[in-house]
């Protein structure tokens, strides 16, 4: 899982002109102090040797907590000219087109596409085709083919072994959250639902090898699987408790948890879209998978509201 930051970004710069190492600085919403970076690594060819700037139109208010102020580790994929296929409506409103089986509006777009691996917080992700992008000053020097693809084959094996160690703290929790499971005894529907789902996705794309062995957590499928556990994870810790609905004073912490697996699901439904885009799995099944997810999507929106209305209302 990784922490994708990019919504609170005010502004942010970084720095590749010096060979093998990323500097740079970010500001968000909320926070006073710059974040820095101090990578080891270089960016892809488009901004390798160069001090790139970019700025957000539209950051979101709000707090982002957690994250610490100074990252050191090394760089993940880093570039200015990753295309991506960009929604022309509100990310929540996805789910709806969905439901009624109609296409959303979207048109390809130039995305910064910033990743690295802190030893504080793991894989982040800053990815936005919203931004401005400026690059400032000449270029202290420039990549080659042969770099960038050894630069690459770099960043897969930083994932990797970041990958391995994600792998150890998932089975340690699952085992922690089974162990409540069984201590509530009550599964909620909606959260059996997308576990069902999650097991279903993992064996046919294991039993079909949509997902190449080299390939990295990016590529589609393996996305769609991974925000789908995600998702399923959540909506557990979310709902499988003795006392649901909770009391009016505990729904705001419910509601978060809640957002946070609508917000994984928002990101399958684009795992989907990828898939379907490049012809990696069979159509009828992917299709299958869109309308569950947009049914578990859905359902998680009602719950909230519903939570919502009994936090505004101090139900008991």
């Amino acid at each position: 899982m990784a922490w994708r930051i990019d919504e609170f970004l005010v502004r942010g710069e970084i720095d590749n002109r010096a060979r093998g190492r990323v500097t740079g600085s970010l500001w968000f919403t909320g926070r006073a102090e710059a974040v820095e970076l101090d990578l080891a690594g270089n960016a892809w060819r488009d901004v390798a040797g160069r001090r790139l700037i970019f700025v957000n139109p539209q950051p979101k208010p709000g707090i982002l907590e957690g994250l610490r102020g100074r990252q050191s580790g090394v760089v993940g994929d880093i570039t200015a000219s990753r295309k991506v296929r960009v929604p022309e409506i509100p990310l929540e409103q996805i789910g709806e087109y969905y439901a009624a089986r109609k296409p959303f509006p979207w048109h390809w777009g130039n995305s910064l596409y910033l990743e690295w691996f802190s030893v504080a917080n793991g894989r982040v992700v800053i990815e936005s085709a919203a931004y401005e992008l400026s690059v400032v000053g000449e270029t202290a020097w420039e990549m080659n083919v042969d770099e960038e693809r050894i630069q690459q084959q770099a960043n897969g094996e930083a994932m990797a072994r970041f990958m391995e160690r994600l792998g150890k703290a998932v089975a340690e929790e699952a085992a922690g959250e089974l162990e409540a499971l069984e201590e509530a005894d009550r599964k909620h529907p909606l959260a059996e639902r997308a576990s069902e789902l999650f097991v279903r996705l993992h064996e046919d794309v294991d039993d079909h090898s949509w997902v190449p062995n080299e390939a990295s957590s990016e590529h589609p499928v393996a996305e769609l699987v991974t925000t789908v556990m995600q998702a399923a994870a959540k909506l557990a810790g979310s709902l499988n408790v003795r006392d649901y609905p909770p009391p009016a004073r505990f729904c705001g912490h419910t509601i978060a948890r809640l957002k946070r697996a609508a917000g994984y699901l928002n990101d399958a439904q684009l795992a989907v879209d990828a898939c379907q885009e490049q012809e990696l799995t069979d159509s009828a099944w992917l299709a299958e998978v869109r309308r569950e997810i947009a049914t578990l999507k859905a359902e998680t929106d009602r719950l909230i509201g519903e939570l919502r209305e009994r936090l505004e209302r101090g139900w008991d």
